[in-house]
């Protein structure tokens, strides 16, 4: 699947599995939250839902390779959030990658809060929307990297 990564396109083999799936070849897939948490899939990445939150998976955060953000919709901010936190607050380290209802408009901003990895939504011209990093030279406030206590 051709993603962005690093501002450059790749073909990216990572692929969601469905919790009725089996799970094979555990380093290219994600899971769900709940799948993971139930146990036995500790080189799998993990997909948050924005209903679900970051709680549940703080505790794992180094054993995870990966985690997929969920946008079922570009109106739902709450991933901006979370990826924000991990990457920022948290300190993580791994591919955190944008999935789901997915647009060139919003690929500057999802790349401040921390995203690294691309999903487009079906339809967008992948060469297109690398030019969307360039459209921003300047930016009135620096990321908040302050440490909330």
């Amino acid at each position: 699947m051709k993603r962005i990564s690093q501002r450059a396109i790749i073909d990216d083999q990572r692929v969601f599995i469905e919790d009725e799936q089996p799970a094979q070849n555990e380093e290219h897939i994600a899971v769900s939250l709940k799948r993971y948490l139930e146990g036995g899939h500790n080189k799998c990445g993990v997909r948050i839902e924005p209903e679900e939150g970051l709680a549940s998976i703080l505790p794992h955060l180094g054993s995870i390779p990966f985690i997929e953000i969920h946008f079922p919709t570009f109106m739902d901010g709450r991933g901006y959030t979370y990826a924000q936190q991990l990457r920022h607050q948290l300190g993580y380290q791994g591919d955190l990658i944008a999935v789901g209802d997915i647009g060139k408009d919003q690929l500057h901003y999802m790349d401040r809060v921390g995203f690294n990895v691309f999903a487009l939504r079906d339809g967008t011209d992948i060469e297109d929307a690398l030019g969307a990093f360039a459209l921003f030279s300047h930016h009135y406030r620096g990321v908040n990297t302050h440490e909330y206590k």
